[in-house]
């Protein structure tokens, strides 16, 4: 089965007030047997711990920590959405009055 990753669900793993026992559940998963993520769930994962580093959340050696345990995991970054940005992804938000 995949799994489709998003950037809520990492950050609840390294955040601890967001901490969910089904969200660890979802990591060990990912880290067994990998997942799919967009090209954009790397960037909105390091700018979110960026901001808690910003924030007084984390210190930046948990930031560095993260980025590297991250980086480990066997998840597939899925390039067509970059290609598709701009045509059908804007043309199926618009068409059902979703958020891009």
């Amino acid at each position: 089965m995949s799994r489709v990753l998003d950037a809520s669900i990492t950050l609840s793993w390294r955040f601890v007030d967001e901490s969910r026992p089904a969200a660890d559940a979802i990591l060990y998963r990912v880290a067994a047997s990998g997942a799919v993520a967009t090209a954009l769930w790397p960037l909105e994962v390091a700018n979110a711990l960026q901001m808690g580093v910003r924030r007084g959340r984390i210190k930046l050696a948990y930031f560095e920590l993260s980025l590297r345990d991250f980086a480990k995991l066997p998840v597939e970054i899925e390039a067509a959405t970059i290609n598709r940005a701009w045509t059908d992804t804007v043309a199926l938000a618009r068409a059902l009055d979703l958020s891009m």
